[in-house]
């Protein structure tokens, strides 16, 4: 029997290698594909994005082959999953094969307007620093090297501000397939955000909190793939039903 794709896109700074350890952990009928990111690990000789749009045409390029045919899921972790939003748009605009499941995690619902809409990558270095370190999933002492913090600062400061893109005031069209939105119980994302992203579905709708703030895919690893290789394997079975 083929397998179940499943592609893993990165939140802001973050490569494909985030998803490796995930491997073990993953039922064996799921295979595991990270995608990377232009600028980023593999492709760190690569442009930087400039707009969202751009991120999406570049992922569907890659793997348009691979999900034109056979089943599969898409994963995203906060910028990843505004990513994996977009390219799923992409998807059905295209006509191409839907995906069978979506995985929104640490991210509030894009239509729902932020109050105070992150401006972190506007920030000096000091303050955007310490708004990054603040998130967590950072390693201590990695901004006290000048040689790392002159190459990666500018690459995380574009993501941020990609991130900070929105749909608020529009009106979303649901997908055809079940959504799961994963979030850390500390993060600071408001109920009626999480719960927005109900809008974006016409079948079933999972919302799973975690312990742990923003980076609760590092600190629940256990836990969180428990819950993927269940909603997973339940979509599949609906599917096949």
């Amino acid at each position: 029997m083929d397998k179940l794709r499943l592609f893993c896109i990165p939140y802001a700074g973050g490569t494909a290698a985030v998803f490796y350890k995930w491997k073990t952990l993953l039922d064996e009928r799921i295979e595991l594909i990270p995608i990377e990111l232009s600028g980023k690990g593999s492709r760190s000789h690569e442009p930087l994005y400039n707009t969202i749009e751009e991120a999406v045409d570049d992922i569907y390029a890659k793997i348009k082959e691979q999900i034109s045919n056979g089943s599969y899921v898409l994963f995203g972790h906060s910028l990843g999953a505004l990513l994996a939003y977009a390219l799923t748009v992409k998807i059905r605009d295209e006509n191409v094969n839907m995906p069978e499941h979506l995985f929104f995690s640490g991210l509030g619902s894009p239509f729902v307007k932020r109050k105070n809409k992150n401006k972190t990558a506007g920030l000096n270095d000091k303050d955007f620093i310490r708004s990054v370190i603040k998130l967590g999933g950072t390693p201590a002492g990695f901004f006290d090297e000048p040689d790392l913090c002159k190459i990666f600062l500018p690459l995380l400061r574009n993501d941020f501000r990609l991130a900070m893109t929105d749909f608020a005031g529009q009106k979303p069209i649901p997908f055809n397939c079940n959504i799961s939105i994963l979030l850390g119980k500390n993060e600071t994302i408001s109920h009626k955000a999480a719960k927005a992203w109900e809008d974006c579905t016409n079948k079933l709708f999972k919302l799973h909190y975690f312990k742990g703030g923003h980076f609760f895919i590092n600190e629940d690893l256990e836990e969180l793939i428990k819950i993927i290789n269940n909603d997973i394997l339940v979509s599949n079975e609906e599917m096949n039903n």
